[in-house]
């Protein structure tokens, strides 16, 4: 057995099984279970988009094990008006900086 890290970007998650099979929800409980296998969770953090209603999601996560990671979306102006249909998130850097300091810890 290995000790391991997961990191999980539960937006890209929904963003991609949306475009590939519609509408429908992924079994996060499974999900992990199949990364993980037998191995021995270290650190699990999950990243997100919160725009509201999401806390019986982020509680579900946590429920499973995963430091939740959620912040509200940068709405990107047109003009002058906010066009909200042009908001995102974007996680790259808190998730790359995140592996890194998992990584240092020499327990993975």
């Amino acid at each position: 057995m290995k000790t391991v890290a997961l990191v999980v970007d539960t937006l890209n998650i929904m963003i991609c099984l949306g475009k590939t099979f519609g509408k429908g929800k992924l079994n996060y409980q499974k999900y992990l279970e199949n990364a993980i296998g037998d191995d021995i969770l270290f650190s699990g953090i999950a990243y997100g988009c919160f725009k509201g209603g999401e806390h019986k999601f982020m509680d579900y996560l946590k429920h499973l094990g995963l430091e939740v990671k959620f912040k509200p979306p940068i709405f990107k102006t047109n003009g002058e008006t906010r066009d909200t249909s042009s908001r995102w998130v974007n996680w790259n850097v808190g998730i790359a900086v995140d592996v890194i300091r998992i990584a240092n810890t020499g327990k993975i």
